[in-house]
């Protein structure tokens, strides 16, 4: 069983919601790729119509898995805060890892279209993510922590540490 199974939670990400969506408008299947090369903040209306949707399926929690940033062929795109707001996040986790590791991990994922970025450049994405998901958190006065990519634990640890029964 997932570790959102195992906690009684209800797991999706982001580019799932705006799929369904823009596939339920258009009728036509859209890829991830397409989503990220997309006009992105045009995308986050659907986002939320799609989240509310998913709300309404169950009154169980949600485990959100989205970014805060995404990186684009034409460059980092950061999701408007207002947009974060309207989640009404619990609480707020950054997954970490070490940029040479996350470079590894694009190199060998044939089924993504992802742009090529240095180590370099995905450890500035990632702390701008980082800074972000910090203030994201304070502004919406949530709990945020960073967690290390892998650390299950840890992630479980915190996740049943918030009174996720809004």
């Amino acid at each position: 069983m997932s570790t959102s199974g195992r906690l009684g939670l209800r797991h999706v990400s982001g580019s799932e919601l705006i799929r369904a969506e823009k596939e339920r408008l258009t009728s036509q299947i859209v890829s991830a790729d397409q989503l990220r090369t997309d006009h992105v903040v045009d995308n986050q209306e659907l986002l939320l119509a799609g989240l509310r949707a998913y709300e309404a399926q169950d009154d169980r929690s949600i485990l959100f898995d989205g970014h805060n940033v995404v990186d684009t062929n034409d460059g980092l795109v950061r999701i408007p805060f207002e947009v974060i707001a309207e989640l009404s996040p619990a609480a707020i986790v950054m997954i970490v890892d070490a940029p040479d590791a996350i470079v590894r991990r694009r190199l060998t994922d044939t089924t993504r279209a992802r742009p090529n970025r240095s180590a370099e450049e995905l450890s500035t994405y990632q702390d701008l993510c980082l800074e972000l998901a910090q203030a994201h958190a304070e502004a919406l006065a949530v709990p945020m922590t960073p967690i290390s990519s892998g650390d299950t634990d840890t992630f479980i640890a915190f996740l049943r540490s918030l009174d996720c029964r809004r």
